[in-house]
């Protein structure tokens, strides 16, 4: 599936020739790869909020799989600058919350 744009009339950043939305299958390294060509930089946010819902393991491999898959592609392109914001459902969920919060 090629990248859309999602109508954002409603925000101003819609308004700036600077900044695009795009959806695109971030599973999909090569499509994600193309999305990103000529960015800089890029604000990676998209996840799964939390992991119910979901069988077991979705929510790890995905919002893990993608986060690299952005960061890989920024890289290979040359991209020096990348927001990314994760949670501790970038894990899975509440089980690894006493690791989390104990960790250094």
């Amino acid at each position: 599936m090629p990248p859309q744009k999602p109508d954002r009339s409603d925000t101003d950043a819609s308004n700036s020739s600077r900044v695009q939305f795009l959806f695109v299958d971030l599973n999909d390294l090569h499509a994600l790869t193309e999305a990103l060509r000529g960015c800089e930089p890029v604000i990676h946010l998209a996840a799964f909020t939390g992991p119910y819902g979901q069988p077991p393991g979705v929510v790890y491999a995905n919002n893990t799989m993608s986060s690299y898959n952005v960061l890989y592609a920024a890289s290979s392109l040359g991209i020096k600058r990348v927001c990314l914001a994760s949670s501790i459902n970038a894990l899975g969920g509440s089980e690894f919350t006493a690791f989390i919060s104990n960790f250094p």
